[in-house]
């Protein structure tokens, strides 16, 4: 953070690191949604339907993270702790540690096999996405409790830790209103008529 504020240059440098994933979780949907506003498209549905796409990303997207040894996860002697030998990796060298980007990336799947599942039952669009928000925060914020590798912030918690609060609170917020929603649009409806059969 130091060196950012030294030299704020950095933080468009992408060509020596430092890319994360709130690029694509924050700035995708938001540019999505407007361009599905622009374009006359349902900004629900849309989202709906890229909702399970985004979560596959990240699972597909940590495939790399696990090969290269990149985050580094607290000690372990589980039998499926990683320990990372080769020279060149930039994982911690003879230490067997958690599987911790693993441990994402499992529960990511299982998130996109249930939103899978989810998209055609939810009463209003929109809901599949939110869905989605909850409980990738969730996972996000469970999963960093095994690794080490980034710095502290407040009450414990890492800046990751600290965004999935907001963004778990702000997915579960959104599926209570959408529901109260369908729920009002379920008793506004007018009762149907029955029609009689001819005799």
């Amino acid at each position: 953070m130091a060196v950012l504020r030294q030299n704020p240059i950095q933080i468009i440098k992408i060509n020596e690191g430092g890319l994360a994933v709130y690029g694509t979780a924050v700035l995708g949907p938001l540019f999505g949604a407007i361009y599905a506003r622009r374009r006359g498209f349902s900004v629900g549905k849309l989202a709906d339907i890229a909702a399970p796409c985004l979560i596959l990303g990240f699972a597909i997207g940590r495939v790399g993270d696990i090969i290269n040894g990149e985050h580094h996860a607290l000690p372990s002697d589980l039998p499926w702790a990683f320990n990372y030998i080769n020279p060149a990796s930039l994982g911690q060298l003879g230490i067997p540690v958690h599987p911790a980007v693993e441990y994402e990336m499992l529960m990511d799947l299982v998130i996109f096999g249930f939103l899978i599942w989810l998209r055609p039952r939810v009463p209003r669009a929109g809901m599949v996405f939110w869905a989605a928000a909850l409980l990738y925060s969730i996972n996000v914020f469970i999963a960093r409790f095994f690794r080490e590798d980034a710095a502290i912030w407040a009450m414990g918690l890492t800046e990751a830790q600290l965004s999935s609060l907001v963004g778990g609170a702000l997915g579960l917020w959104m599926l209570l209103f959408l529901a109260s929603r369908a729920r009002k649009d379920r008793t506004a409806e007018p009762p149907r008529q029955a029609v009689a059969s001819p005799r």
